[in-house]
């Protein structure tokens, strides 16, 4: 018998072979940290598939940065790659990822382009990973962030820690049990 209703056993979901995109909430970017203000994140921008499912992100200051959540921390100097999808609205801004001191950049063409940045990381602050752009007013759209460890490989969507799913790969439901059952 359960004694409270938030005893209960979420749902969840996984593709066959695992999760491999760290990324929290790759779905919903604008729920990401933007360190004080440093960014402005509006949601709907048109996705280079035609959808609205990209995020456009405009710099208010001269270094400014988008921190995504981690599902896990990353292991210490060790590979990771990030892919995204990107392109430049206004100007043309460096970007670059920051994971525990390590670092890397890339510049963003004004064309919908899909990017792999990798990056080995440092040995501190491995719980999050910093999307960084630089100059101030720049205006950049990103689509389907994924940060993982190795070599780039398809992107998983991430809506949440329980629910990853990947195209055409089978999905594994479960269920999850926390502390309290």
């Amino acid at each position: 018998t359960q004694t409270t209703l938030t005893a209960r056993p979420l749902s969840g979901r996984v593709p066959v072979g695992g999760r491999r995109n760290r990324i929290a909430n790759s779905e919903n970017m604008a729920s990401w940290g933007t360190n004080s203000g440093e960014v402005s994140v509006t949601s709907g921008a048109t996705d280079p598939l035609g959808g609205n499912t990209a995020v456009r992100v405009t710099g208010n200051s001269g270094t400014f940065r988008l921190t995504a959540p981690l599902t896990s921390g990353l292991p210490a100097t060790t590979l990771t790659t990030t892919t995204v999808w990107a392109r430049s609205v206004s100007g043309i801004p460096e970007f670059g990822v920051f994971a525990g001191g390590g670092s890397a950049s890339k510049t963003i063409t004004a064309d919908w382009a899909e990017y792999d940045i990798p990056v080995t990381t440092g040995s501190s602050n491995l719980n999050s990973y910093q999307f960084r752009l630089l100059g101030a007013g720049k205006v950049i759209e990103f689509w389907r962030p994924q940060v993982e460890t190795g070599s780039a490989t398809p992107y998983q969507a991430s809506r949440s820690s329980r629910d990853v799913t990947e195209p055409n790969v089978k999905t594994v439901q479960y269920a999850y049990f926390d502390a309290n059952d």
